[in-house]
């Protein structure tokens, strides 16, 4: 995985739902998600089920990944197989840990954005070198 997928994926701006892995463990098959963008303003009843649509291409603020084979956009709902030659020396990860994974993703993509956005307190991820702390001095 890349390195911007996967911060995309540890934001839980995408989550991979596993659907299917062979028993010598060779092949594993996720189902790729984009999760929607959610705002502080979004509200549902506890009962229903949210959707996750298949035709979204991209995260919120417009994170895009790409299949370097047909160099065409990722979009949820497509499929994506991991492969190993030797599962012994070079496993593929846990279906367990995934499938853990796309359940607390999903419950993280209805949470809303961790934060909000401001480009002022942090233009770039090169220039933001760690903890910004805010002080106010005002009594």
């Amino acid at each position: 995985m890349s390195t911007q997928a996967y911060g995309y994926w540890k934001d839980a701006r995408f989550a991979l739902q596993p659907i299917f892995r062979s028993e010598d463990g060779k092949p594993l098959t996720v189902k790729f998600w984009w999760m929607p963008p959610a705002t502080e303003y979004d509200c549902m009843p506890a009962t229903d089920i949210p959707e996750f649509p298949a035709n979204l291409d991209s995260a919120p603020r417009g994170g895009k990944l790409y299949n370097t084979e047909t160099e065409l956009k990722i979009v949820s709902g497509e499929e994506v197989t991991f492969y190993t030659d030797n599962p012994e020396k070079v496993p593929l990860p846990s279906w367990e840990l995934l499938e853990m994974q796309w359940f607390m993703h999903r419950i993280a993509g209805l949470l809303g954005p961790k934060e909000p956005y401001r480009e002022e307190e942090c233009p770039s991820e090169i220039e933001h070198m760690g903890k910004v702390y805010r002080v106010d001095l005002t009594l």
